[in-house]
């Protein structure tokens, strides 16, 4: 399957599609949390490797920050245990009216408790730098971006 171009996201879409309720709130002025927890999903169970990271019921905790290169959601279970945490590696997230947007990079950081980073979408960057869906230099900062992310998560 071809290469899809940067996808925007958005507080106000979700990142849980329609499958969720959402719940924002502002917790500063260039900050926001983002809440969404999964309704029936036709399809079944989302996971993330072994770890189940969406069925009904389970919550995932999304923080925005104005200018931030990234944008952090912890997935939680039933019982609100977190069960792992992404990381979307994107251009500045920008404040729109009503919540926060980001163009994504193709490039993930996944965690779970207790285990280290994992680098996602090394594969994506390069097809999508070759279809020329980003620069060079764009790519280069979306590595430079995970490598910071993976020494803050290792570093805790």
């Amino acid at each position: 399957m071809p290469i899809h171009k940067p996808k925007r996201e958005s507080t106000k879409a979700g990142l849980g599609l329609p499958n969720t309720t959402k719940r924002f709130e502002r917790t500063a002025k260039n900050r926001g949390k983002l809440t969404e927890v999964w309704n029936e999903m036709p399809d079944g169970a989302w996971h993330q490797g072994d770890v189940t990271i969406a069925e009904p019921g389970y919550t995932w905790v999304s923080d925005w920050e104005a200018g931030r290169p990234y944008v952090v959601v912890r997935f939680y279970d039933l019982d609100m245990r977190l069960v792992g945490t992404y990381i979307d590696i994107t251009k500045p997230v920008r404040a729109v009216d009503g919540g926060f947007e980001y163009d994504d990079l193709y490039l993930d950081v996944w965690f779970v408790p207790g285990e280290a980073p994992e680098l996602l979408d090394e594969n994506e960057l390069v097809e999508a730098l070759a279809a020329k869906y980003i620069t060079r230099a764009l790519a280069k900062q979306a590595r430079i971006v995970a490598r910071n992310v993976m020494r803050m998560v290792a570093g805790g």
